[in-house]
């Protein structure tokens, strides 16, 4: 049993940045020596955090959703969809405790977990300033312009698009550890990072050419079946590159012999244009996500019921934007 277990967001960016400040965190608030395990999670229908995950001595979970356990001691999430239920909610507000902290209007989890912890605990990560920044502009996609998510010039771009794509193991453990150790700039030049990198580099252009052939434009919202090409790699930002003016895009990928994933999201650049809250539409599904972006897992479900699925999206991202109470829009 790990002394401390942290569960966070997997394959993600700001999954591997919490999961780093956690730790920085954690080391000066103990001043102790202790063990560390990670694990990665995905949101979908099943994706409940069941008390068997936490099996630490002490358990975190960061840019995750909540879990009303008390095997939970630390918490921190920034997603409009933190809470499966409303039970949750509802414990989650009444046993407000200083070790669990929520703000949905926080731009990245890191970030906010940098920020409360100094606010909170009076502990400054000043070390950790260049991975709050990168990770509040990441993770609200707060980029110039879409050809620079695209072209991936910058190193620290280069190690958002790894993490994308790295499960659990030694290098996420070894890549955590080392993010929570300083500037976020030395960990993308790393060899190994580099290595993945450029491997990506060389699927994302195979991805952009399957791309470029299954776009659809439906309104202004871009809709994408990837379900029939077998593993791709490619740019989630790519539709807003290939067509500026859309608002949404939608892509639902998998096949035969792996679960389906469809991803959401709002062009970063047309923010005005943007009326619908996609996390909302996401926890319909089992997802999850932000007001402008959210995903939705589904390891049990065939290609065409999928596809049904990913269509409806499209079709209420095109019809009338509803207005949801507090509960449903937290669901």
């Amino acid at each position: 049993m790990a002394d401390l277990k942290v569960l966070y967001h997997a394959k993600c960016f700001d999954g591997f940045a919490s999961a780093a400040v956690f730790t920085a965190f954690y080391d000066v608030y103990t001043q102790t020596e202790h063990s560390v395990a990670y694990r990665g999670l995905r949101h979908g229908p099943n994706s409940i955090v069941s008390d068997g995950l936490l099996d630490g001595r002490v358990n975190a979970i960061v840019d995750f959703r909540y879990c009303s356990s008390s095997r939970l001691h630390w918490w921190f999430d920034h997603h409009k969809s933190a809470f499966s239920s409303p039970e949750d909610r509802a414990f989650f507000e009444n046993n407000k405790s200083q070790t669990h902290h929520w703000d949905a209007s926080e731009p990245s989890c890191a970030g906010f977990m940098i920020r409360r912890i100094r606010e909170a605990f009076g502990i400054e990560l000043r070390h950790l300033e260049s991975l709050e920044r990168w990770s509040d502009i990441i993770d609200a996609a707060a980029f110039e312009d879409a050809a620079q998510v695209v072209d991936l010039e910058e190193p620290v771009l280069q190690l958002m698009a790894v993490c994308e794509h790295l499960e659990d193991g030694a290098l996420a453990r070894r890549l955590t550890f080392e993010m929570s150790d300083g500037l976020v700039e030395s960990v993308a030049e790393d060899p190994e990072i580099q290595r993945r990198f450029q491997h990506i580099v060389l699927g994302q252009a195979r991805g952009q050419r399957i791309i470029e052939s299954k776009l659809q434009t439906l309104g202004e919202v871009v809709f994408v079946d990837l379900t029939e090409v077998g593993p791709i790699t490619y740019n989630k930002f790519l539709g807003y590159y290939l067509v500026p003016d859309c608002t949404y895009m939608v892509t639902v990928t998998g096949g035969k012999t792996r679960g389906l994933r469809i991803a959401v999201g709002s062009n970063p650049w047309r923010p005005y244009a943007r009326q619908h809250d996609i996390a909302t539409i996401c926890a319909q599904y089992g997802g999850g996500g932000h007001a402008v972006v959210g995903g939705i897992s589904l390891p049990h479900v065939r290609i065409q019921e999928g596809r049904q699925i990913a269509l409806e999206i499209v079709t209420k991202l095109r019809g009338p934007a509803a207005v949801a109470s507090d509960d449903t829009s937290l669901s």
